[in-house]
């Protein structure tokens, strides 16, 4: 069977794919939705060489739809009713292209050999579906499908030969052996699904602390909750990594099933004053005011005490420092500040992270729908310097 995806969601799956390596994918059967940028997203997890990356991409609200109605699936069976689900056609009805990523064909390397009219065709793929995992106690398909991509062109030159950069033997096309045949020796599916990794995290001693140990890099984001909370949650969980969230008090009276998602999904929830104020500038009775009613309106919500507590601006003087340790809590501050709240270009946060010190670092981020924009990317940089991005505790 297979599966016809839209030229939208093809094309960027395409673009992401590498034709210079020999890597596997896995396609997610997770879709979220970014309602600031007003766009569907997905992502493929990379595998090369025992290492594996997730790697975001855009799709269309079909595709996302899709996606949902696959997840529901609890016999195979019931792949045969679904309108995007199609028997496997004849090879001739559509010509493979032979460069192949052990399960995925790329079609990049190819644009160049095709004529104007079949690049409008090119982000029209068709997936095939290899393997579905079925789980009873769960009712869904595993994400462990791989997927073999290619053109329905006819324009396409056949068969033409590529070399792998990395390695000269040649992988010819062999467009009259069955596609079980080509596919299936490339592709491993075994019933083992691997546990997702639990994002460690890192217990503040220090009263007042600065940074974290070497080895690992906390993302922490003020002034929420707010319209992109749970945006932010989801693609920390895309990643399987920690994070930690620092309240303003009149927000969480806004956005309470906010700061109950944030809970609920596993993160730290620190504070971060009620009105977000300049505290060292408050009298001793408004600072008391600031902190503790801030945690009186998380904790009636999470029903846990909060233990962190960041001063806005960093700003703080001695009696705060005296009220917050009174309290039985620590004041967490941070060592690398990209200043996402004075820009609006995604791309400045990220370049200010990737030309700073990642390591033991706590960094200051913001609930704003550029950092929003640029937290995948600053999760994948930060994820290839080996680092473990934890929650605080």
């Amino acid at each position: 069977m297979q599966w016809e995806l839209d030229a939208y969601t093809a094309d960027h799956i395409i673009n992401i794919t590498d034709v210079t390596q020999r890597v596997k994918y896995r396609l997610s059967l997770q879709c979220y939705f970014n309602a600031t940028h007003n766009h569907h997203y997905s992502y493929l997890t990379k595998y090369n060489r025992g290492v594996s990356e997730k790697i975001m991409f855009a799709c269309s609200e079909s595709y996302s739809a899709q996606i949902s109605t696959l997840r529901e699936i609890q016999n195979l069976d019931a792949l045969s009713l679904m309108p995007f689900i199609t028997p496997q056609p004849v090879v001739e009805e559509a010509q493979m292209v032979n460069v192949e990523l052990s399960g995925i064909t790329s079609l990049k390397s190819n644009r160049k050999l095709m004529t104007r009219g079949s690049r409008l065709l090119i982000s029209t793929v068709i997936i095939a579906m290899l393997s579905f995992l079925y789980i009873p106690e769960y009712s869904y398909i595993s994400e462990k499908v791989f997927a073999n991509v290619f053109t329905v062109s006819p324009n396409i030159p056949a068969p033409v030969t590529y070399a792998s950069e990395e390695n000269p033997e040649n992988y010819e096309s062999n467009l009259t052996a069955p596609l079980e045949e080509k596919i299936l020796p490339e592709v491993i599916l075994t019933s083992e699904v691997a546990e997702p990794k639990i994002p460690t995290k890192v217990t503040l001693v220090k009263a007042v602390s600065f940074n974290v140990p070497s080895g690992s890099v906390a993302l922490t984001f003020d002034d929420g909750p707010s319209i992109y909370t749970k945006e932010i949650v989801n693609i920390l969980n895309t990643y399987n990594v920690g994070g930690t969230f620092f309240f303003v008090g009149t927000q969480v009276r806004k956005f309470p099933e906010a700061v109950k998602y944030v809970d609920a999904n596993g993160f730290s929830i620190g504070n971060h004053s009620m009105t977000h104020a300049n505290l060292p500038q408050l009298s001793a009775t408004d600072q008391q005011y600031e902190l503790h009613q801030t945690n009186q309106f998380i904790q009636q919500i999470i029903n846990k005490p909060v233990l962190l507590f960041r001063p806005p601006y960093g700003s703080r003087d001695d009696n705060l420092n005296a009220l917050v340790a009174n309290s039985n809590m620590r004041m967490v501050l941070w060592n690398n500040d990209p200043e996402d709240w004075n820009t609006r270009d995604s791309q400045k946060i990220l370049h200010y992270i990737m030309n700073s010190k990642s390591t033991g670092s706590i960094i200051l981020l913001h609930e704003s729908k550029e950092t929003l924009k640029a937290l995948p990317l600053i999760i994948q940089f930060l994820q290839k310097q080996q680092l473990e991005i934890s929650s605080l505790i």
